[in-house]
């Protein structure tokens, strides 16, 4: 450490230039024209403001007042020994650009704060009492010092919108009292270093968002963090793009009482060795590991017996395999894209996982493009409502083996198979439809699809099947007379059967569409048949569809109406 005729330098974290009494700035010490100069200043200003601002008053006294207790910063002694021995002085660095020359608005907690400084080589400012907005006029780095009258017990979102610090050091402040910490470093995309020596958590029982979209910053010493109390993680290293390195000691970082881990680890791609981390208490697991890339990364050991939801806990990472073995899911309700867009994903073993309270499985299985097979008939889904798209676009999918699925409860499966590419046959025959409110889009692209099996479906609740068989070119047959539809509320089936090329027998004995006339929108220029192969034969119910259908086929086809 050292004192030069300009400044203070402390380590790394030199505070900059702090002016001394032979520099070029007024001696501290000699006062009395300064307050002339004060006072001189304060009666030609008050005289304008009289003449223009009558109504005033309050104001003017006001700053009568301010104008004898604000003290310029080079009436302050501000030395090394002040910085050492105490104990509530944080100390910022900010990066400054001529392009973003605007307020930096610090968020702090006020009401503790004793006297602000902010030092650069061109200029500084004392703040006090302090405000909450800077001008900074000039780019370069600002050292700014906050010292602090009283011990913080709260640092709720202290920097969240300082996003232009570079450094903080926390070396002369002290946490002991601190019980939240949540979005402390929240959104810092420009911090690169946090000194976090003396730095004490033991208090703490939140640290939500902690260092989510710290962008820049590449290691971490984590070390002194005792986390016994805290009870809330969700976010903690959430979009730490650059992350490499982070140091805990398992002795000290311990998660016995989480209950919220959601995006704990979100677009992480460093290595973090899990195998002291307990996650028994983990109620809330969603998007854990979201677009993550964690070296080595092993679940083996992880305790999910607590979780009541895994929505998006693997969605769009890159691992190829996950050994998900130690998990158990029984009290989890929402799966929703729980592996969603998985792209790499070749193999997955769930017959383990317990279902029985899961209601959402939307998307689960989305996108997972790489996945050739599927066990799931340990699967029970007999509170699932949604199914919505939960293998679509798992175009490598060549079995899948779901009669044991209960679907009972189920009122919406939407594309549930679209863009299964690879699927060459689908049998139905088992599921539970009475309650399904829409099918839209349920094997649209299945363009390997050549056989399904829909007998005993019942569309009885259904009001959409729009895009149903959309583009599923080698299916050659359709047949809906076991159909159950003892009601009659279907609203959109526009797109069913576009672009089935190699459709030659569609039977809709059992299809009422009498609701529609030959001109609604449904039928309108081949809406419904579009793209059809020329030659086939449809079978329909005399008053169940609309009088002259056959205008809207292509050539070439047999229709057959059959008596009620």
């Amino acid at each position: 450490m050292g004192i030069g005729d300009w400044g203070l330098g402390i380590g790394d974290w030199g505070l900059g230039p702090i002016p001394n009494p032979q520099s070029p700035i007024p001696n501290p010490h000699i006062n009395i024209f300064w307050y002339f100069c004060k006072f001189y200043s304060f009666i030609s200003e008050s005289i304008l403001f009289l003449l223009n601002m009558k109504e005033n008053l309050i104001l003017l006294l006001l700053a009568l007042i301010s104008s004898f207790i604000m003290i310029p910063i080079y009436s302050l002694e501000i030395n090394e020994n002040d910085l050492l021995n105490d104990d509530k002085t944080l100390i910022l660095k900010f990066d400054i650009e001529k392009a973003l020359h605007q307020n930096i608005i610090l968020p702090f907690y006020i009401k503790f704060v004793s006297s602000m400084y902010i030092k650069s080589e061109s200029k500084i400012i004392q703040v006090d009492p302090p405000t909450d907005e800077y001008t900074f006029e000039s780019d370069g780095i600002y050292t700014i010092i906050l010292k602090f009258k009283d011990y913080l017990t709260d640092m709720r979102m202290m920097f969240m919108r300082t996003h232009r610090i570079k450094e903080i050091n926390f070396r002369y402040f002290n946490t002991q009292k601190v019980k939240d910490m949540s979005f402390l470093f929240s959104n810092l995309d420009k911090l690169t270093k946090i000194d976090f020596t003396n730095f004490d958590t033991s208090q703490v029982t939140t640290m939500q968002a902690f260092f989510s979209g710290c962008k820049s910053l590449t290691s971490l010493d984590l070390r002194n963090f005792y986390t016994k109390n805290v009870r809330n993680m969700g976010g903690f290293f959430d979009g730490c793009t650059k992350l490499s390195s982070v140091i805990i000691d398992k002795n000290k970082f311990i998660t016995d009482n989480v209950r919220y881990f959601y995006t704990m680890f979100a677009h992480c791609s460093f290595e973090f060795d899990f195998s002291n981390f307990n996650t028994e208490n983990g109620e809330d697991m969603k998007e854990m590991f979201l677009g993550s890339s964690m070296k080595n990364l092993d679940l083996s050991k992880f305790d999910t017996s607590a979780a009541n939801t895994m929505e998006g806990m693997f969605k769009d990472s890159i691992y190829s395999s996950l050994d998900l073995s130690s998990f158990n899911t029984k009290m989890v309700k929402s799966m929703v894209k729980m592996f969603e867009k998985c792209i790499n994903l070749k193999s997955l073993d769930l017959s383990h996982f317990k279902t029985l309270r899961v209601e959402n499985f939307d998307s689960m299985f989305n996108g997972c493009i790489s996945l050739t097979s599927l066990d799931l008939t340990n699967f029970n889904l007999v509170r699932a409502v949604r199914l919505d798209n939960m293998f679509s676009n798992c175009q490598s999918l060549i079995n899948l083996d779901i009669s044991t699925f209960d679907t009972s409860n189920v009122q919406y499966m939407n594309s549930m198979f679209k863009g299964c590419k690879s699927l060459t046959s689908i049998d139905l025959s088992h599921f539970d439809t009475g309650r399904v409110y829409s099918f839209s889009g349920m094997f649209e692209s299945c363009t390997s699809l050549e056989k399904i099996n829909l007998n005993n479906l019942d569309i009885s609740q259904t009001r959409y099947m729009r895009n149903m068989f959309k583009n599923c070119h080698r299916l050659s047959s359709i047949d809906f007379s076991k159909f159950k539809s003892e009601k009659n509320l279907l609203f959109g089936i526009d797109g069913m059967f576009v672009n089935c090329t190699s459709l030659s027998f569609i039977n809709l004995s059992k299809f009422n569409l009498n609701r529609f006339s030959i001109n609604h929108y449904e039928f309108s220029s081949g809406n419904f048949f579009d793209g059809l192969k020329i030659g086939g034969t449809l079978m329909y119910t005399e008053g169940l569809i609309p009088t002259k259908i056959q205008n809207v086929f292509p050539k070439g086809w047999n229709i057959i109406e059959l008596k009620v």
